[in-house]
C-alpha cells in the first residue's frame, strides 16, 4: 500500500538513532534542566554548519519530526508515540546530569547534534498541523520504566527505522521504538499511549 511504498523511499535516508548512545557524564550539565515532569524550555544543538544554537524546545521537536523522522503521512498514533519519542530523547539529554563528555564545539557545549547520531533537526522546516498535534497530543507527559530494583526511572526513549518486522510490536523489545511495525500498530487504530507502552517496557511503563 502507499504508506508502505513511501516508507521504504525513507528507509535509506532516515536512520533512526541506530547506535547505543554516548555516555552522559556524571554530574554534567549544558542546559541544565532539572525537572522531569516538565520539558525543558530550550535545547542547545550542533547544526551541521558546526554552529551551536539554542532552540526553543517545542519547536525543536516538530523540525526534527519535518526533518523525515517522523513524517506526516504516518498514522495520528504513530505520529503522536513518534513525536513523544523524539521529546523525550532530547529531554533526556538536556537534563542536569546527562551531558555527554565531548559534546562541545568551540567553547560551547551543546545537547544533541543535527544528526543520526542523535536527531535530524530542520532548522528550516515547516511542521504540518498534523506533526504540531502530534507533538502537543501528550506534551505535559514523560515516561518511566520500572527496573528490577522497583524504582521507576525516565528513560532515553531511542528509536530507528526498521527492527524486523512489518507487524505491530513484534520487533518491540522495550529500549527503541521501530517506525516500520509502529506504522503499523497505527493502521490499526492504536493511539499513542498504547503504542510506547508496548514498544518501550509493557506493564512496566507508566506516564506521569
Amino acid at each position: 500500500m502507499l504508506v508502505r511504498l513511501v516508507a521504504a523511499v525513507f528507509a535509506v535516508s532516515i536512520l533512526l538513532l541506530g547506535s547505543p548512545p554516548s555516555t552522559a557524564v556524571a554530574g554534567g550539565s549544558c542546559t541544565g534542566w532539572s525537572s522531569r515532569t516538565e520539558p525543558p524550555e530550550t535545547i542547545r544543538v550542533l547544526r551541521r554548519t558546526g554552529q551551536v544554537v539554542e532552540v526553543p524546545f517545542r519547536r525543536y521537536v516538530a523540525r526534527v519530526m519535518v526533518s523525515g523522522e517522523w513524517p506526516s503521512y504516518l498514522p495520528f498514533g504513530t505520529l503522536v508515540a513518534g513525536a513523544f519519542a523524539v521529546k523525550q530523547y532530547g529531554w533526556y539529554y538536556a537534563l542536569e546530569g546527562h551531558h555527554r563528555d565531548g559534546y562541545r564545539k568551540d567553547g560551547k557545549c551543546y545537547d544533541v547534534k543535527d544528526s543520526t547520531a542523535d536527531q535530524l533537526y530542520a532548522h528550516f522546516g515547516d511542521p504540518t498541523d498534523k506533526q504540531r498535534r502530534a507533538r502537543d497530543r501528550l506534551w505535559g507527559l514523560s515516561l518511566r520504566r520500572e527496573g528490577a530494583d522497583g524504582n521507576k526511572r525516565f528513560i532515553l526513549t531511542g528509536y530507528r527505522y526498521d527492527g524486523g518486522s512489518d507487524t505491530c510490536g513484534r520487533d518491540a523489545t522495550g529500549w527503541k521504538l521501530y517506525e516500520v511495525s509502529a506504522d503499523h500498530c497505527g493502521e490499526l487504530g492504536w493511539h499513542g499511549k498504547r503504542i510506547l507502552r508496548t514498544y518501550y517496557g509493557g506493564w512496566r511503563v507508566s506516564f506521569r
